[in-house]
């Protein structure tokens, strides 16, 4: 079977979240700078600008009228569309949120969605944690559930954090422990040393 070619089909970005991203860009070269935007839906983060000179290809970026978006992969699966709002009230004003859709198939991966463990980790993960952990421009996604240990990926200002261990072990799997009885364990499947963008940088 032929891969197919990272990317995604369509791109939709609210006229909110292009007047604060040209914001954000208005003391950067727009035709040298743009913004990373993570491929993990119900993210809520602080955009981070790119340098476009700095990376090894230009075949990620993609225009939305004269902005440029870099899609930041988590995974090789392939978005059908992925959309970006900025939110200006409530407890969450000042973020980003983004939104990803994929086919059924591969977004469900090897997860047994009809697991009620499952459920609860991934309605945790999306009501509490990634909002929670949004302020450091960071993100957590289920990968996998097997015997009671639950398999994480840690992305956006989490992949690279020198803090993410404490993230983990104090505040993920303590409130996944709380509402999940049958979790044994938190393992984290980040490859860290691929982080470009860590809140906290890791000791040299």
């Amino acid at each position: 079977m032929q891969n197919k070619k990272r990317g995604f089909l369509m791109i939709e970005v609210t006229e909110k979240a292009k007047t604060k991203i040209r914001d954000l860009l208005k003391d950067k070269d727009p035709k040298l700078w743009g913004a990373m935007i993570p491929d993990q839906s119900g993210t809520y983060i602080h955009l981070p600008l790119v340098d476009l000179s700095a990376l090894p290809s230009l075949d990620e970026v993609k225009f939305v009228e004269d902005l440029k978006l870099v899609l930041d992969h988590s995974s090789e699966q392939v978005p059908d569309e992925i959309s970006v709002d900025y939110i200006d009230g409530g407890v969450l004003s000042g973020v980003f949120e983004i939104k990803v859709k994929r086919p059924q198939t591969e977004d469900a991966g090897n997860l047994d969605l009809s697991n009620p463990a499952v459920q609860k980790i991934l309605e945790v993960l999306d009501k509490e944690i990634n909002p929670a952990i949004a302020g450091h421009g960071g993100f957590a996604r289920l990968l996998d559930y097997q015997n009671g240990n639950v398999y994480l990926f840690m992305g956006g200002g989490c992949q690279g954090c020198h803090g993410v261990d404490m993230t983990l072990k104090m505040g993920i799997e303590t409130r996944l422990r709380e509402v999940v009885p049958e979790v044994v364990a938190i393992i984290d499947q980040t490859d860290h040393a691929a982080g470009t963008n860590p809140y906290f940088q890791r000791p040299m």
